[in-house]
C-alpha cells in the first residue's frame, strides 16, 4: 500500500519545511479535498497469481525508477516516452493490472 498526503508529525517541522506560502496552501488544500473516497481499498493478490505479480512488478517498478531519473535528468529525451510506455508493455505491465483487477473485483463481491 503506497500513502500520498500530508502527513505533518510536528508543527515546527512543517514550518521550517513549508517555506513557500505556496507550499503551505497546497497542504492546507490537500487536507480539505475528498480524496479519501478514491483510495483504493486493501486487496489481496491469490496466491496462485502472487509469484507471477511479484516478478512483474519488480521489473516493472525497477525500470520505471530508472527511466524516471534518466527522463528528469535529461540523459534520455521525452521523444522516447513512447518507447519507454511499449517496453513498460514489454515487462507485463498490462498482465500486473489484470491481476489487480481481479483481485479487486473479488474485493468487491464480499
Amino acid at each position: 500500500q503506497t500513502y500520498s498526503g500530508p502527513f505533518i508529525q510536528e508543527k515546527r517541522y512543517a514550518d521550517m519545511y513549508y517555506s513557500y506560502p505556496q507550499q503551505r496552501e497546497a497542504v492546507e488544500t490537500w487536507a480539505r479535498s475528498d480524496v479519501d473516497q478514491y483510495q483504493l481499498p486493501m486487496i489481496s493478490i491469490g496466491e496462485e497469481e502472487y509469484e507471477e505479480y511479484s516478478r512483474i512488478y519488480t521489473a516493472v517498478t525497477e525500470y520505471r525508477d530508472k527511466a524516471l531519473v534518466e527522463f528528469v535528468m535529461g540523459v534520455r529525451p521525452i521523444e522516447e516516452f513512447d518507447q519507454y510506455v511499449s517496453e513498460m508493455r514489454d515487462l507485463g505491465l498490462e498482465r500486473m493490472l489484470e491481476i489487480q483487477q481481479a483481485a479487486y473485483e473479488r474485493y468487491q463481491k464480499k
